[in-house]
């Protein structure tokens, strides 16, 4: 026999009360809850902007006993695709209710085995992929970066690394700064691809 939720329980028993009859404690309980069919529902409440005007969204949501939370949480996660945190989330909230629900959910996402080894992480989505297509001659497209601090030899302490885009050829040259016009001596390519930025910027297009 499944456990009683003993709030779920006192909300419910307080419902079914006149209301005048209510102490002030159950009347506090029971605000923005209703019962429906033996369900317990809560009134939830957003506001939402329409044409600078702002509104109150309001649906009902029923609220979920201690024992079925396991349940919902596979439903709307496991069962409907593996959606990331903020997915799953509006889905839930559009129609359960619970203490602590948003934490149970990202708890359940952590541990969510099919999300740990194929990749579905929750939380803001990774950016898409912009392949670099070669050019048609060496060192026309350079990728270039440095390598930082190292032991100083003759003045030099910073190493100037360039990869050709279509033969990956390697070139490592050692400097004594990174700053832009003293790299620029060494090869001034069509196209540059760095990650530099500020007064150690090298790209050059």
């Amino acid at each position: 026999m499944p456990a009683i939720d003993e709030e779920i329980e006192e909300r419910k028993i307080a419902l079914m009360k006149p209301e005048n009859a209510r102490s002030i404690r159950e009347k506090s309980l029971v605000r923005n809850f209703e019962l429906v069919d033996g369900m317990l529902l809560k009134v939830m409440k957003d506001r939402v902007n329409a044409e600078k005007q702002e509104l109150i969204k309001t649906w009902k949501a029923f609220v979920v006993p201690r024992v079925l939370r396991k349940y919902v949480v596979v439903e709307c996660h496991d069962r409907m695709g593996h959606f990331g945190l903020r997915e799953t989330w509006e889905t839930m909230r559009r129609y359960y209710r619970f203490e602590g629900m948003k934490d149970y959910l990202k708890y359940h996402l952590r541990a969510c085995l099919n999300c740990m080894f194929n990749g579905n992480l929750s939380g803001r989505k990774e950016g898409l992929c912009n392949p670099i297509r070669p050019e048609r001659r060496p060192f026309q497209e350079v990728f270039m970066d440095h390598m930082e601090p190292l032991p100083a030899s003759r003045g030099k302490q910073h190493v100037i690394v360039m990869i050709d885009g279509l033969t990956e050829f390697v070139v490592l040259e050692a400097v004594k700064t990174t700053e832009t016009r003293y790299v620029i001596t060494h090869h001034v390519p069509r196209d540059n691809v760095s990650e530099l930025w500020g007064s150690r910027a090298i790209g050059i297009r």
